[in-house]
């Protein structure tokens, strides 16, 4: 990452400290946007992208506002991009072409960002419509079920905060969500139903849960139930979707994006942190 980069970045980061109301955050997204547009159209006049390694750049796709998170189906067929101003796109990563386009009155109203999109795994058997749907989450609050063929919003869920993380359990059966206050949601896909909040406990003396932001939820692709979580707090914790409160953690890394994964064949998480230094643990 470049210099100018992070301290682009770095920017966002700070204005986000400074207020958790939809309306200041309105302002301070617009504000980091004119920044990283001067940013884009500087990088744009230089002779990049540069490669190093044995690495082949496919195609540049130019887009009208910054790109906040990006997700391949799992065939390959499709590629959806969430953007600064609510939007999601779907594209044809072969052509790069544009097929859908995915807004409606509350993305148009609030022109909050697209804070995490995911596509909806599809099982053999199940109803064909459930094959082209995305399920976005937007620094609004809103959660939504897009069928993207069609361009047609199916359900929407508020939460009553900026709605920073989305994960799908490796079964497809439910979703979880976190943001910009120490708990996380688990709704059921097919109800849309919320089934269960974890967070902390009040207790002084333990740390079972989330003290701050959460950016990153991540299931265990081995086990069902087991998730990892982690956000501003320094901490990475263990929870059973079953319970209420955490069930073990390890202190260390600050997250402040989607920097959680885990290893399926050898159980490792791996970490991403903003900091000089053990930034990838």
């Amino acid at each position: 990452m470049s210099g100018d980069t992070a301290d682009t970045l770095f920017d966002f980061h700070e204005t986000r400290l400074r207020s958790d109301s939809h309306g200041d955050v309105a302002s301070e997204v617009s504000s980091y946007s004119r920044r990283s547009s001067l940013y884009s159209h500087f990088s744009r006049s230089k002779a990049g992208p540069f490669l190093e390694g044995n690495l082949k750049l496919f195609d540049i796709i130019e887009l009208s506002s910054d790109v906040m998170c990006c997700r391949f189906s799992s065939d390959g067929t499709h590629l959806a991009v969430g953007m600064c101003d609510g939007t999601v796109k779907i594209y044809n990563p072969l052509t790069c072409q544009q097929l859908y386009m995915l807004q409606d009155e509350d993305t148009n109203k609030s022109r909050l960002p697209v804070t995490q999109v995911k596509f909806r795994p599809y099982v053999e058997g199940e109803k064909t419509e459930y094959s082209h749907i995305i399920i976005a989450s937007y620094a609004s609050g809103h959660v939504k079920f897009w069928h993207y063929t069609s361009g047609k919003c199916l359900h929407t869920v508020t939460e009553g905060r900026q709605t920073l993380a989305l994960t799908i359990n490796p079964e497809g059966t439910h979703i979880l969500t976190a943001g910009s206050d120490s708990k996380i949601h688990m709704y059921d896909i097919e109800t849309k139903q919320k089934i269960n909040t974890m967070e902390p406990s009040d207790a002084h003396d333990v740390m079972d849960g989330h003290r701050f932001r959460v950016f990153a939820l991540q299931y265990n692709p081995n086990h069902p139930h087991v998730f990892i979580s982690g956000g501003w707090d320094d901490t990475i914790q263990y929870w059973d979707d079953r319970k209420v409160h955490s069930i073990k953690k390890f202190i260390g890394p600050h997250l402040c994006g989607d920097a959680l994964d885990i290893d399926p064949v050898h159980n490792h998480i791996l970490t991403g942190s903003w900091r000089k230094s053990h930034v990838l643990q």
